[in-house]
């Protein structure tokens, strides 16, 4: 190590006596000549010699390898600070004054490095690096480490295809919804909040994004799944065939540690009838064995027909297949999956319309496709006997029957949903949405929903930043963490009913209007879930309902000066239950979590949940320079069940975000 460290020191300082020598008679790095100078370098003996024969310990060769054709660095550096107050603790969490300073607790670095290169002219390769933050305590020290590790990628063209491959490294990739995917939809919901993967716009780009299309700019991971392995793809087939392969593992397969195979292969055959529609034949499947002695199988396979049709202005897409589940467990059995959509725009009609049905049977399982398992719960686990072998952390999407958004899809269920979009003036446009569902066969007696208004300040408040452990945390023990969220379970008393329905109502008005010249934006969204026993056309607004939410949230945003912006947030939450879900009782309580005497001194109030959230926040957006913003947030919090008087807590909540791209 001593003797490669010298010739390092050796080379470096010879190189630098080459280089100040007279250049008018060896000119090596004369850019006049080349782009870079490397062609003089190549051809200086000097250079070569201390290439080849500055450490003896090397093989001396004529040789003068390749240099690098091209080599490109990016990324970005984001500071973020959370200060809180909590003038009422949640029991059993994080209490008191607390600063954080580090990545929110999501694995987002301090640091990014996007570094990519090209050996030729048909292969590249590249690599993220991160730096973890000096202020995350001693678990995680402030060590430079991969990222998503270090790919390749190679392109070959030849006479009948163009052949690409992707080696290594974690590449985020899709193949279709029910196959390899991620959840991907419109934004119709608050965007106050910052995202650690936003990326860097005008001062009021990302709003007038949202009123004019309703989304907003997206990182390339959007709507995809991390998969590490290798990937073959082929175009430019004769008949505009196209082709992909691919066998490697995901984040559900665990890591490369695991003792036992734990894989996923698949690959998609398609037909490309114009730029934008196609027709394809697509399989994904996962294979693994129930442990290391006896090696009972345990996997899934899932294999559709996936297209996507134009007819004048009126788009078609859907897939369609079938999937099977296998273990010790649970025989071979196949479901049918069947997702539809069609979308007649604006331009095609007078009031734009989009219509999803969409059918997934009990044992069409994926937990890599853009639709959550709500019947299996060991595909949550590596191997089917509940051993929670390596595996990476995963979003913790909930199992028990959740009440989803109108167009989330969940296996072992049924439905529809129908969004109108109108510009009623040229300054306001509305949408309008009706999803219903119901279960294909009757599930378990559970339920969850996700909350929303305060969803990021319970995830960091109630699990403490220990969201992926998947444990529940609370006092009444049904309250459990997801990436970036919160959710929570509701146990049905009475199972006397044959399925579960659902029902959501989605209610949105967009406002753009000028003051004193510059633009203002006002977004309103409102959201209602039902959940209960019968079926019924329309949302269920009474105690018929086992759970009923409802969500109000206003957005307001001006731009003060051509470089600031001033933002604004108002959220209402609502969650009731009725007598046929979870009773206050003191027996309810969790003893790991309420010590002795708080039980003994509990006052309960045999009534449902009752919950109400409100949350108040303003914030300010700064271009500082080209590529370099920051961000403040400011909110004021309160979060209570009325009937759970543990389940309490309030205080305020300062984010500041510094985020500079280069």
């Amino acid at each position: 190590m001593k003797k490669t460290i010298l010739s390092i020191l050796y080379l470096i300082v010879n190189l630098t006596i080459v280089c100040a020598q007279d250049t008018t008679k060896s000119n090596i790095l004369d850019t006049n000549n080349t782009v870079s100078g490397l062609d003089k370098i190549q051809q200086d003996r000097r250079i070569l010699d201390l290439t080849y024969s500055g450490d003896k310990s090397f093989l001396w060769s004529e040789k003068v390898p390749d240099y690098i054709r091209t080599l490109n660095i990016g990324g970005y550096l984001r500071l973020c600070t959370e200060m809180r107050n909590m003038k009422q603790p949640y029991y059993g969490g994080v209490q008191g004054k607390t600063v954080f300073v580090g990545d929110e607790g999501y694995s987002e670095p301090l640091l990014l490095l996007n570094i990519g290169g090209k050996a030729s002219k048909n292969s590249s390769f590249m690599t993220d690096l991160h730096f973890n933050n000096f202020f995350t305590g001693p678990n995680n020290s402030p060590t430079l480490n991969s990222h998503f590790t270090v790919g390749f990628t190679g392109t070959m063209t030849t006479s009948f295809a163009r052949i690409n491959v992707r080696l290594g490294g974690l590449h985020w990739y899709e193949l279709t919804d029910l196959t390899l995917g991620s959840i991907s939809k419109i934004d119709r919901y608050s965007i106050f909040e910052r995202s650690p993967w936003e990326p860097y716009g005008e001062v009021n780009e990302k709003y007038d994004n949202y009123y004019d299309k309703g989304s907003i700019s997206k990182d390339a991971r959007w709507g995809k799944r991390e998969f590490q392995g290798i990937i073959l793809e082929t175009s430019d087939l004769p008949k505009n065939l196209f082709v992909k392969a691919m066998y490697g593992k995901t984040s559900q397969n665990g890591d490369y540690t695991s003792v036992l195979p734990n894989n996923v292969f698949g690959g998609q055959i398609g037909k490309s009838l114009s730029t934008d529609q196609y027709i394809s034949l697509n399989t994904f499947n996962k294979t693994s064995y129930s442990d290391s002695v006896h090696g009972k199988p345990v996997g899934y396979n899932i294999h559709t027909i996936a297209w996507n049709f134009t007819k004048g202005k009126v788009i078609l897409r859907g897939e369609a297949g079938a999937g099977d589940y296998y273990s010790p467990n649970y025989p071979i059995k196949f479901s049918e999956g069947i997702k539809f959509k069609v979308s007649v725009p604006k331009d095609a009609t007078w009031l734009p319309f989009e219509l999803q049905l969409f059918r997934l049977g009990k044992y069409f399982v994926n937990e890599n496709a853009g639709f959550a398992n709500t019947t299996i719960h060991e595909t949550f686990n590596v191997s089917a006997n509940g051993t929670a072998q390596a595996q990476s952390q995963s979003t913790n999407y909930p199992f028990h029957s959740p009440i989803v958004d109108s167009d989330d899809l969940t296996n072992n269920r049924q439905g529809g949903c129908l969004f109108l979009e109108k510009s009623v003036t040229k300054k306001i446009k509305i949408r309008l949405g009706l999803g219903i569902s119901q279960e294909i066969e009757k599930g378990s007696n559970q339920l969850s929903y996700n909350h929303r208004i305060n969803s990021l300040v319970m995830n960091r408040v109630v699990t403490g930043w220990n969201w992926w452990t998947g444990a529940v945390f609370g006092p009444y023990s049904r309250t459990y963490g997801m990436f970036r969220g919160i959710y929570e379970v509701v146990n049905i008393t009475d199972s006397n009913y044959s399925k579960k329905h659902f029902n959501n109502l989605d209610f949105q008005i967009k406002f753009k209007q000028k003051l004193f010249g510059n633009p203002l934006y006002f977004f309103y969204n409102y959201s209602y879930k039902s959940a209960q026993s019968n079926f019924s056309a329309v949302p269920v607004f009474d105690d018929k309902a086992w759970i009923r939410q409802g969500i109000h949230e206003l957005d307001f945003y001006y731009q003060l000066l051509p470089k600031v912006m001033l933002t604004g947030y108002i959220g209402l939450e609502t969650v009731k239950g009725n007598k046929q879900t979870d009773i206050d009782k003191a027996s309810g309580l969790d003893s790991t979590v309420v010590s002795a005497a708080d039980r003994k001194a509990y006052v309960a109030t045999n009534l449902p949940r009752n919950q109400l959230e409100t949350s108040y926040s303003v914030g300010f957006d700064f271009d500082i320079a080209k590529n370099v913003g920051l961000y403040i947030r400011q909110r004021w919090f309160d979060c209570r069940d009325k009937n759970f008087s543990l389940d309490h807590f309030k205080g305020t909540e300062t984010f500041i975000e510094l985020k500079m791209f280069f």
